[in-house]
């Protein structure tokens, strides 16, 4: 299950993708519109069968899944051990990317 936004004619809706289908959220979970899902957002969401959820249509376009976020920064934990395994020489400072 992945949590996403999708357009419609009505503008941005929260939706899931499950077994690669889009699901409608907005009329059981309105409440994620716009904010972050919480943990008991996600546990509820979890435990809707995805039969009572209406499909949303395959042409429909996906938007980022969270609203209001000006910028990530990521940070490569893993950056030495991937780095050894390709066989890389290891940069001395963390990568931000």
């Amino acid at each position: 299950m992945k949590l996403v936004r999708y357009r419609s004619s009505t503008g941005e809706k929260p939706g899931l993708i499950l077994d690669g289908e889009v699901f409608d959220l907005s009329g059981s979970f309105a409440a994620l519109s716009p904010r972050a899902p919480t943990f008991a957002d996600i546990a509820a969401i979890s435990a809707v069968p995805a039969k009572a959820l209406t499909k949303v249509p395959k042409e429909s376009v996906l938007g980022p899944p969270l609203r209001g976020i000006g910028k990530i920064i990521g940070v490569g934990l893993n950056y030495r051990d991937h780095a050894e395994e390709r066989g890389f020489l290891c940069q001395r400072s963390r990568r931000f990317f």
